[in-house]
């Protein structure tokens, strides 16, 4: 393939991996369809009576894709439910609208190339983690495949808190006026030196860790600790897979609110 049409297609898909928000699919009825449409329906997921979700599908020679959108029922503030399921729902399709341009694009320059074209592959799942009340966690994990040794994955977390029917920061777990970047990537460095001397193997220097983002991958798991998340290649070669680093609350109890 020409070297401009890779890298082209190369930065369009690490672009769309940083849009978002497997554990393993929600259960429904899956008719399967000709090639090429595109299916929406909506299921209830299994012990999960908080969760409904939209499914959308599309199979065409070249391209698959599965996409599974999370809407909630048991908000109470119901304008606030509303507005967040509209928001993931839209998303999702534009998600959607941009990958298939992307794979149909691919595997356009792929042919005129004259090689053989790589089923192109986009997955969408997503999974509730148990967690302490008043919280409500959703792990939501990406899959694209255009190729290579390997496709590209990635996990974030959606913590809603119920009571409020709020949507919850790191930063608004701890008291005004806490330093809780500065404590969190303390506590982070503390476990990878500990980690290392045990044999795991972490990236060093410039592209070792440097500290959590604004954005940072985060959830509080059914202990009311907070685990901080990284993905492949961010802190730990792929063989590693995503790191949770777990921060236990009695560590952060005086800075918690």
């Amino acid at each position: 393939m020409k070297k401009r049409h890779l890298l082209q297609a190369v930065y369009v898909v690490l672009g769309l991996m940083m849009c978002i928000p497997k554990i393993e699919y929600a259960k429904s009825e899956d008719k399967k369809a000709a090639p090429g449409t595109a299916i929406f329906v909506m299921a209830l997921m299994p012990d999960q009576t908080c969760i409904n979700e939209y499914i959308f599908q599309y199979q065409k020679e070249g391209l698959h894709l599965e996409m599974h959108i999370p809407q909630f029922n048991c908000l109470p503030d119901k304008g606030f439910q509303r507005q967040l399921n509209n928001e993931l729902l839209q998303s999702a399709k534009k998600r959607k609208k941009e990958t298939i341009q992307l794979a149909k694009s691919y595997n356009q320059d792929v042919a005129s190339d004259g090689l053989t074209i790589i089923p192109f592959e986009y997955i969408e799942t997503f999974s509730q983690l148990p967690s302490v009340q008043p919280y409500i966690v959703v792990e939501f994990y990406k899959y694209q495949y255009s190729g290579g040794a390997h496709g590209i994955s990635e996990l974030t977390y959606l913590t809603l808190n119920q009571t409020t029917s709020r949507l919850v920061t790191l930063e608004s777990l701890f008291m005004d006026q806490v330093d809780y970047t500065s404590i969190i990537n303390e506590k982070i460095r503390q476990e990878i030196t500990k980690r290392q001397a045990q044999g795991e193997f972490f990236f060093t220097g410039s592209d070792g860790f440097q500290g959590i983002k604004a954005d940072q991958p985060f959830f509080v798991n059914k202990n009311g600790d907070i685990v901080i998340v990284f993905n492949v290649y961010e802190i730990a070669p792929y063989a590693s897979g995503p790191i949770f680093i777990v921060i236990p609350k009695d560590e952060l109890k005086p800075y918690l609110k």
